[in-house]
């Protein structure tokens, strides 16, 4: 993940895309077969997985690249960054009046 760019931004930008595209088209064909297609297994670099496995690993896939470019994006911004979250220090401030905590419906818990 860490090599030089062989691509161009377009060119990194579009497999993005089609990246992203054949995700949702996964997801399409999950949530059209219902309750029986979670169940199902199929095979990820030759390795079966049911389909919440599969899901899970994605999810897990996803939040280590992001997790990648949080930690870039901290280092390129030495002194000037600012933290994504809860800052160091400040849980218990924040707990005492949890201003980022959203129910279901997105109104505030």
């Amino acid at each position: 993940e860490f090599d030089e760019p062989r691509q161009s931004r377009a060119e990194l930008l579009a497999a993005w895309t089609e990246a992203w595209r054949i995700v949702d088209d996964a997801l399409d064909t999950v949530a059209a077969g219902g309750d029986h297609a979670l169940g199902r297994t199929i095979t990820i670099r030759n390795q079966e997985l049911s389909v919440i496995e599969a899901l899970l690993r994605s999810v897990a896939h996803v939040a280590t690249h992001a997790g990648q470019i949080v930690l870039l994006a901290r280092h390129w911004a030495g002194s000037g960054w600012r933290t994504l979250s809860i800052a160091r220090g400040d849980s218990a401030a924040y707990a005492a009046n949890p201003t980022r905590e959203r129910g279901p419906d997105g109104a505030p818990d």
